[in-house]
């Protein structure tokens, strides 16, 4: 198992799942077109690479004309939950 040190420790910002410590490392959006956001949309996910730890995910968000308004990418950390 890995401890975590003091400043990797469960806060309100991450999620545990089990005895998985997952926690959001970083996020971007870019935006590539103008776009409304009460119509509708469609996101296509995937995760390209989970290794060592760490988790890559990429989302692609369409317009209802399938033209792509924006993608996301998110880094994340997952680590065993140390038991007190």
């Amino acid at each position: 198992m890995v401890e975590l040190p003091q400043h990797r420790q469960p806060s309100a910002c991450s999620t545990i799942a089990g005895s998985t410590y997952l926690s959001s490392l970083n996020h971007c959006i870019w935006f590539h077109r103008p776009f409304s956001p009460d119509d509708w949309m469609h996101v296509e996910t995937e995760s390209p690479c989970a290794q060592g730890g760490r988790g890559l995910s990429i989302a692609r968000v369409h317009d209802r004309t399938g033209a792509m308004i924006a993608t996301t990418a998110q880094e994340t950390l997952m680590a065993h939950s140390v038991s007190p």
